[in-house]
């Protein structure tokens, strides 16, 4: 799914968040020297059930793009084995038609070469069964109709198929209130770049009531546009019955060995032949795998299994993009979450589709429903309480870092000076009006003082009685009675030390989660002494009130940028626009 770029600070972790993150797969992935870092797609793994209405969101990775073949291929693995360990029993893979997941297919041994189709893999947890795999029926429809409506010709069984008698058929049926095909559109015969995306869309084209009125106009009427259209009539007629075979959803509509519809699917596969082209050579090899994987896993079901049918839109991933658009549907207005936004909102998903489906139920008891609630609370708190200890041993680690760059120095009014004259010379320079603003959030920082110390002689000393000089205009014009004048001492380690090595990192290094680390690596010693607080709070103090200047300039960061990205898409969402105008 794709989200919007963005990065976010979090204060608690103290790392930039929203960057590609394929967790224990990180390792294997490899990224283009130079490329950005931060995440604009999310990958979902789901688990749905063929004997049941349930589906469960069970991963979710941050990608740049789609995610490599290799790392897919691991991804998918990993996930059978961890739902055979909770007794789930993996029957099958299913992904649409992206050039990657068919990269994967290749690393795992899967291939739709004509006449070599190896549609399945031993189950890596059990190698008594096998694991099949399935691309996406719709999008393969859509695919198809995409291939046709761009090359204009193909060949059916050796026939002609062409994309001229639909559009024949729609100019033809277009005048009339009563009409052979009357879902056909414009938009059906001439599909925009949206529209082509539109599956609803590329099976009303390939349905029965179009194959007819093809037929109906070409013998009953005997109209000269559709002569020779008896391979396209053909097609369309083979492809509408092989999509409602393999996409049976209630059980007047399931499917059998043997039965029609399972012999409907297995005509179609035998008769594909090296000469169709009616379809690219990827969706083709799709298409072998698929049905092959289809009509091994009904009778393995019914056979094996004792089922008594197979629902196949099972195979496909309705579920799938049924939660993308709940996803999308957080945002309001704003279809495209961000991926730290995406994160969150995953884990509500995954915690509100097993718990509708136990709240809902017509059949069930209060000890369920209270067992299922108070195991998710107490999993909740058990992950709630593991990330505050990664948190804590994080900050801990931090302070100790800036600790470590602090000294206590009682020639402190030497050690200001110095850092003065240091910074005249600094290639970061720094405005008069940007001084004007770290005096005025150098004053916040000391407001926020309060949460890292009780001491009120620490408290008193941090804070100017008698501001002077040109940086805390600001601050005065802002003042109503509540805001802090910080003193000289904290001010000046904060502009000359902190603030031109924070400007230097930010235009050399790229925002990631080791950026708040090598910051502080690379932060010039701090003097104590010149704030005036106890001995004995001093160090512990300075370097809280550091931490957290630090933390607010970051998080002031990350929004500008989030802001320039925003109105750079903007530009180029207006440019495009105005090039389809012209």
């Amino acid at each position: 799914m794709k989200v919007k770029e963005a990065i976010a600070f979090d204060k608690t972790s103290m790392k930039f968040m929203g960057f590609i993150d394929y967790g224990e797969f990180s390792s294997d992935y490899k990224a283009k020297k130079g490329s950005k870092k931060e995440a604009d797609h999310c990958l979902v793994f789901m688990a749905r059930c063929v004997n049941s209405s349930m589906t469960q969101p069970i991963a979710a990775f941050a990608t740049r793009g789609a995610a490599p073949g290799n790392v897919l291929a691991k991804m998918i693995l990993s996930c059978i084995v961890r739902l055979e360990a909770v007794n789930c029993e993996v029957i099958g893979v299913t992904c649409d038609g992206a050039t990657t997941n068919k990269s994967a297919w290749k690393f795992l041994g899967i291939s739709g070469e004509n006449g070599k189709v190896i549609n399945k893999i031993v189950n890596p947890v059990d190698e008594n069964r096998n694991v099949y795999f399935f691309s996406d029926i719709p999008h393969i429809i859509k695919c198809v109709r995409n291939h046709l409506h761009k090359q204009g010709e193909a060949k059916f069984l050796g026939k002609r198929v062409s994309w001229g008698f639909y559009r024949a058929l729609y100019d033809t049926d277009k005048n009339r209130d009563l009409r052979l095909a009357p879902k056909l559109t414009h938009l059906h015969i001439n599909p925009g770049p949206f529209q082509k995306m539109v599956v609803s869309h590329a099976v009303q084209v390939f349905s029965s009531t179009v194959s007819i009125a093809i037929k109906f106009y070409r013998e009953v009427c005997k109209n000269g546009f559709f002569k020779g259209s008896e391979g396209t009539e053909e097609f369309t007629k083979s492809l509408n019955d092989v999509f409602d075979a393999c996409n049976a959803r209630s059980s007047r509509e399931g499917i059998r060995p043997l039965d029609k519809k399972f012999m409907v699917i297995q005509d179609f596969l035998c008769n594909l032949s090296p000469s169709d082209s009616f379809a690219s050579d990827l969706t083709l090899a799709s298409i072998r795998v698929t049905l092959r994987s289809i009509l091994d896993v009904i009778v393995y079901l019914c056979n094996e299994l004792g089922f008594d049918y197979v629902l196949t839109g099972k195979f496909n991933q309705d579920c799938l993009e049924k939660f993308f658009g709940l996803v999308r549907s957080f945002g309001g207005d704003n279809s495209h979450p961000t991926a730290t936004s995406f994160s969150h909102i995953f884990r509500l998903l995954s915690i509100y589709c097993p718990t509708s489906t136990i709240m809902k139920g017509n059949v069930r008891s209060n000890e369920e429903t209270t067992g299922a609630v108070t195991s998710y609370v107490e999993t909740l708190n058990e992950l709630r309480l593991t990330a505050q200890e990664k948190n804590k041993k994080v900050r801990s680690d931090l302070e100790d870092l800036v600790l470590e760059k602090i000294m206590y120095s009682e020639n402190a009014a030497q050690f200001v000076n110095e850092q003065f004259n240091d910074n005249q010379d600094h290639s970061y320079g720094i405005s008069q009006a940007l001084r004007c603003i770290i005096y005025n959030l150098t004053g916040f920082v000391v407001y926020k003082a309060k949460c890292f110390t009780k001491c009120l002689k620490c408290l008193n000393m941090l804070e100017d009685d008698n501001p002077i000089g040109s940086d805390m205009t600001l601050t005065a014009m802002k003042d109503l009675g509540a805001l802090k004048y910080p003193c000289r001492e904290l001010f000046i380690i904060i502009q000359n030390m902190v603030e031109p090595e924070l400007l230097k990192h930010i235009q050399t290094q790229h925002a990631d989660s080791d950026f708040v680390q090598l910051f502080f690596e690379n932060l010039g010693s701090l003097n104590a002494f010149g704030i005036g607080c106890c001995v004995e709070h001093s160090v512990p103090l300075l370097s809280n009130l550091v931490i957290y200047y630090v933390t607010i300039r970051l998080w002031f960061h990350s929004r500008n940028k989030n802001r320039e990205e925003l109105k750079s898409g903007t530009k180029t969402k207006n440019k495009m626009k105005e090039g389809k105008l012209a």
